[in-house]
């Protein structure tokens, strides 16, 4: 029986498997071969992996038989590379990632989270989303952004529709930031927030609970 829990520190190496069929995968822990992979780990927790710099393709993603993992921590700076497709098809209850690591959520197909959390990496700054209209390929349900991010860029979670609590600690919002979330009810502008950008909550069409606690408004905040 494999173990569901692992924590792995020291050297590693977790290799391209885009467009491998697969039930486990293998990885290779200070020059010792190590198998079979994450297939049946649970939890998962490379934060403290100090000399891991790349996460190969496919390396999480779902296979046909599915997995079980559901926890999944990735905040650790010296994480320098993800390849594509490493979540595809994912469900996890909780994923951590570091602000360097935004794009890999525009990368992954019907990847599903119920809470995110983002922390400062080698960037204090999540940045801004070039491609307007590709949030929709992602589902979160709860959002957290650690305390140290100091801005989060446009478009950023543009049409998480699913997304229904945010609790942030940002000094700056940028335009668009959340708009289109259908499933957002209730948010709470913080005071450290201290710039919003323009249409940052527009057309959320389920939002009806709003907090200010200052006096920061952004161009047509909510519409």
């Amino acid at each position: 029986q494999l173990a569901t829990m692992l924590f792995l520190e020291g050297d590693l190496n977790i290799p391209d498997t885009t467009g491998m069929t697969k039930q486990v995968m293998h990885i290779d822990l200070s020059n010792e071969y190590m198998g079979p992979g994450f297939a049946n780990i649970e939890y998962l927790d490379l934060s403290q992996a100090t000399s891991l710099k790349t996460i190969g393709g496919g390396a999480f993603t779902s296979n046909p038989s599915g997995t079980i993992l559901k926890y999944l921590n990735l905040d650790n700076k010296t994480i320098e590379n993800i390849g594509s497709m490493s979540l595809q098809f994912s469900n996890l209850d909780s994923l951590t990632i570091t602000a360097d690591m935004h794009s890999l959520l525009h990368d992954n197909m019907s990847l599903t989270i119920d809470t995110l959390r983002i922390y400062p990496g080698t960037t204090t700054e999540i940045p801004d989303q070039e491609h307007k209209y590709v949030s929709y390929k992602i589902t979160v349900n709860n959002l957290i952004i650690g305390e140290g991010i100091t801005r989060i860029g446009n478009y950023a979670f543009r049409y998480c529709n699913s997304l229904s609590n945010i609790t942030y600690e940002s000094a700056f919002i940028g335009n668009y930031m959340f708009a289109d979330c259908d499933g957002l009810k209730s948010v709470t502008i913080p005071e450290c927030v201290l710039n919003v950008g323009d249409y940052a909550f527009i057309d959320c069409e389920s939002l009806t609970d709003i907090k200010l606690f200052n006096s920061v408004i952004g161009y047509r905040m909510f519409g």
